[in-house]
């Protein structure tokens, strides 16, 4: 079982890395110029749709349903110890993976409808494309609080946990904090940060539990 959770930790930790990944390489290739108005985004997004249709499938869609693997995989593993933590922790996981989720496929939905209207109705469609933009931000894109908090109650549950070496820890509570920051006016730029940081956690976790032959009873 335990040798079964590890494998699971490890190729989740993978896949979300690889998303980020993928999500910062198109970003920077494909929409680094985009207008940061967004009433002024969708001419620019329309010769661009099918990549940005792939990129918010690949960094919510597939991202979220690997990030509820392995917060679930984590919660078995941390469950052999049932804890009020333990529960609140994989509730906030994976409520994160269903906002993460809702925010790809609202964004996909409504970029298509919005480009449908764009040539019937240019004003409308750039006011539904605000609309689609303002509710995508605020369930997963715009403020990183949700994740980091479950970034920081994993990271508490794992200093139990010997097999979890102070790299780890140190990095996993970096990107609490700097997730649960972009709440506060001001400072969402650290967005990027808990994603930079958050790319290194999952490597280091998905290394390290590839690397698991065989673990003693009542470890990770």
């Amino acid at each position: 079982m335990l040798q079964t959770l590890s494998r699971l930790i490890a190729a989740s930790s993978a896949i979300n890395a690889i998303c980020y990944l993928f999500g910062f390489i198109v970003l920077f290739v494909f929409f680094a110029d985009l207008p940061p108005d967004v009433l002024m985004q969708l001419p620019a997004l329309k010769l661009h749709n099918q990549m940005y249709q792939w990129w918010h499938f690949v960094i919510y869609i597939v991202f979220g349903l690997s990030l509820l693997t392995l917060v679930l995989a984590l919660h078995h593993t941390f469950n052999q110890k049932p804890s009020l933590l333990v529960q609140v922790s994989t509730i906030l996981g994976v409520f994160w993976a269903g906002l993460v989720i809702t925010s790809g496929l609202l964004a996909n939905t409504g970029l298509t409808a919005a480009l449908n209207l764009l040539d019937k109705s240019p004003t409308e469609a750039n006011q539904l494309w605000l609309i689609i933009e303002t509710i995508k931000q605020a369930l997963g894109g715009g403020t990183e609080i949700i994740g980091g908090l479950w970034m920081l109650l994993v990271t508490t549950l794992a200093r139990k946990h010997p097999d979890w070496d102070p790299g780890l820890l140190i990095t996993g509570y970096l990107v609490g904090v700097s997730g649960v920051l972009t709440f506060i006016p001001g400072l969402a730029f650290l967005g990027a940060v808990f994603g930079l940081l958050q790319i290194i956690w999952f490597l280091h976790l998905s290394i390290k539990f590839a690397l698991v032959k065989k673990a003693p009873e009542g470890a990770l």
